[in-house]
């Protein structure tokens, strides 16, 4: 923070202005938020402070306070599609699958190019065992997914599980499945909506863990056991069609 203030304390080179990205607000402490509050009350004149964050909510009520909040949604698959096309030369086809797999983040997919491989497999072998099998069994199944996808590609299985997940809730309510095959997917004792949302946060708080540092097998076994858990206690006969 001492280092943004000293560079906005000088005259821009070119340009009437100048701006400072700030990423991770979310993870700021208090003794940075402390040091950043006087320049958010009075910045500097042709000053834009932009502060980036993954939660909103977890960012310092002293500097959200201060702040005007911009939220920014997902993008459609279509758009993730047409963007990792134009970007990496990939077929329109493979693009749309792989964007579909990405929850709108066009930096997820562009990730996923990179490294080859959508991990759809790994998804599919991962939502089998959280339905039929014992805690156990998925407890081991973390340890294997951390020593084979490592750091760089944990988060990405986290992004294709929420997929998965959103497919099966989509089909739960009546809507065709955005990435997977439906006849890939589970039909028989499938856990209800609120269940099948629970599984979701935790892929998506695991997502967040990885991305900010957690070790893998610690991430990925909290997220895998709490959707184990999740699908457990939420089950339910058949997964219906509302028509």
């Amino acid at each position: 923070m001492r280092e943004v203030q000293a560079r906005l304390a000088m005259k821009p080179f070119e340009g009437r202005g100048r701006a400072e990205i700030l990423v991770g607000a979310d993870r700021m402490r208090q003794e940075g938020a402390n040091a950043l509050l006087k320049t958010l009350e009075e910045p500097p004149d042709g000053t834009l402070l932009i502060l980036t964050a993954v939660r909103g909510t977890a960012v310092l009520p002293t500097v959200r306070s201060r702040t005007q909040i911009v939220r920014f949604g997902r993008l459609s698959a279509e758009q993730v599609g047409d963007e990792l096309a134009a970007r990496t030369g990939m077929d329109a086809t493979a693009a749309a699958r792989l964007a579909a797999a990405c929850d709108g983040s066009v930096g997820s997919a562009l990730s996923a190019a990179a490294e080859g491989d959508d991990l759809s497999e790994d998804a599919s072998e991962a939502l089998g065992i959280l339905l039929s099998s014992g805690c156990s069994d998925v407890i081991e199944l973390a340890a294997v997914l951390a020593k084979k996808l490592g750091t760089g590609s944990s988060w990405l299985f986290c992004s294709r599980m929420r997929a998965v997940i959103h497919d099966l809730r989509r089909i739960a309510g009546g809507a065709e499945p955005l990435y997977s095959v439906e006849s890939d997917l589970p039909r028989d004792g499938m856990p209800g909506t609120e269940a099948l949302n629970e599984a979701a946060r935790q892929f998506a708080v695991c997502e967040y863990r990885l991305r900010a540092g957690a070790m893998p097998q610690a991430a990925l076994t909290a997220a895998l056991t709490g959707a184990w858990h999740a699908f457990s206690t939420g089950r339910k006969g058949a997964l219906e069609r509302v028509r």
